[in-house]
């Protein structure tokens, strides 16, 4: 829970962090994910707050490359997945045309970008659990006999005014936020329907829209200002000169001597998927290489963000941070969802928003907004 004087935004980020010694990961695998852990509210401060509703935004779990293209000239790695998708379409207003069974979703090994069962992106088995250590952080934080839900209370997920889950159109991020929303919420938690038979809950509403169209995470195809800002943070004395540095020339000489056919928006990731996996990096390729080359990368879209006091950020998260203010308004009023979770590829611009001194965020990033009221005042967003 937050500080008593406004609503604030609770951040618990893992940024990339120099491997210590050649088996170190960096902090953007996020092997460690009690870093994630939500701290409580000073005991004075807590007794004289009602906790009213908890927004929560994250980042999906550890994945596949999310590129097509290739990492570098003999990448050939095979990459199988274990997370399956089961389906079960239906008309909705008209049961009797339901299916009666539910399909499994398979990505067929041989017919994949890469080899194996994976598609592009996809999340790994360990994304799962770092979804499901969220969940857990989340369920210890917010459910219990202090907590916004009680333990034992009957919890009904298809009413969006009081729950409400979101994500991006892309399996990774669904896909974590189910993992979050179901190991938070336990079965025990939740109340049956006329529509659902006694022994298995009602399907729990899930909101996304066309990925051209999402706003969780900065989109210049909602935001043409974007592009604009974009076009003026790559002009500007200060990210020229950065790219001219004898630091960034000699990093770009060195990773060409060891690395061929590579493309910048992609080497990082590619760098990334490869060392949290334990998976072989190009030949040449040692620990000070390895963070020279993935901080520069992470350095570039930072500035982006942070360029000209945060006005990527500020611009591609308005929307976003407009929603998030608009309901822990209506909540203060009793209109407001109780839980709302946000899922995305990225969390990095609704971090940029409040944060100037932030790094790039990691798999299962975490960060919550709280709303509380007390005696003497509301919480207004300050977000």
């Amino acid at each position: 829970m937050l500080r008593p004087s406004s609503l604030a935004l609770l951040v618990l980020a893992a940024t990339a962090a120099n491997p210590s010694n050649a088996n170190a990961y960096p902090a953007y695998c996020a092997k460690d994910m009690s870093a994630n852990k939500i701290q409580p509210l000073e005991p004075s401060t807590a007794r004289t707050l009602q906790l009213v509703q908890v927004q929560v935004v994250v980042r999906h779990g550890a994945r596949t490359p999310w590129s097509g293209k290739k990492c570098w000239d003999g990448y050939d790695e095979e990459w199988n997945c274990s997370i399956r998708e089961l389906q079960r379409p239906e008309i909705v207003g008209n049961k009797t045309w339901a299916a009666s069974r539910e399909f499994e979703k398979i990505y067929t090994r041989g017919d994949n970008t890469f080899r194996g069962t994976c598609n592009l992106g996809q999340m790994i088995d360990e994304g799962y659990s770092q979804q499901v250590s969220n969940g857990q952080h989340l369920r210890e934080a917010y459910v219990g006999p202090q907590g916004l839900f009680k333990s034992t209370e009957g919890l009904d997920f298809t009413n969006t005014s009081d729950f409400y889950f979101e994500s991006s159109d892309i399996p990774r991020t669904i896909n974590s936020g189910m993992i979050i929303m179901d190991t938070l919420f336990t079965s025990t938690n939740a109340s049956s329907s006329s529509i659902a038979s006694p022994s298995k809950p009602p399907p729990v509403p899930w909101h996304t829209n066309d990925y051209a169209r999402n706003t969780i995470t900065p989109n210049p195809s909602m935001c043409p200002k974007l592009n604009w800002i974009d076009a003026h943070w790559r002009q500007s004395p200060e990210y020229v000169r950065w790219t001219r540095s004898a630091a960034n020339t000699k990093l770009e000489q060195d990773i060409r001597r060891v690395v061929t056919n590579y493309d910048h928006v992609t080497l990082y990731d590619c760098f990334m998927t490869a060392k949290c996996t334990d998976r072989a990096l190009p030949a040449g390729i040692d620990d000070d290489l390895f963070v020279r080359s993935t901080s520069r990368e992470e350095s570039v879209q930072i500035q982006q963000y942070l360029y000209n006091h945060s006005a990527y950020a500020q611009a591609g998260m308005a929307a976003y941070t407009k929603r998030l203010r608009d309901r822990a308004v209506a909540v203060t009023l009793g209109n407001g969802p109780r839980f709302v979770l946000s899922a995305g590829t990225s969390a990095c611009g609704y971090i940029g928003v409040e944060n100037t001194q932030f790094g790039w965020n990691g798999y299962g990033i975490l960060g919550q907004v709280e709303c509380g009221v007390g005696n003497l005042y509301r919480l207004s967003a300050n977000v």
